[in-house]
């Protein structure tokens, strides 16, 4: 039984954009999901949206993190 990596012969262009596909993706949505969260706790005033605001880099660098490393395991499955 021969197997056959696609990784290895396929053009590059169509490759990056199936591995990229899902993680710019998945990037959008945490977008939208934090735009409706940035809205709702703005509606609790600015110290709520402060302190939000502070926290946002820390979780977007973890989100990034985590979804850069799944990206890259799934590239190596």
């Amino acid at each position: 039984m021969v197997q056959h990596n696609s990784l290895l012969t396929a053009p590059i262009g169509p490759q990056l954009a199936r591995m990229a596909g899902p993680m710019a993706l998945g990037i959008v949505a945490i977008q939208a999901f934090n735009l409706v969260d940035i809205f709702f706790i703005g509606l609790l005033g600015t110290d709520a949206l402060a302190a939000i605001s502070f926290t946002f880099p820390v979780t977007f660098v973890v989100i990034s993190l985590a979804m850069g490393l799944g990206a890259g395991l799934s590239a190596c499955l």
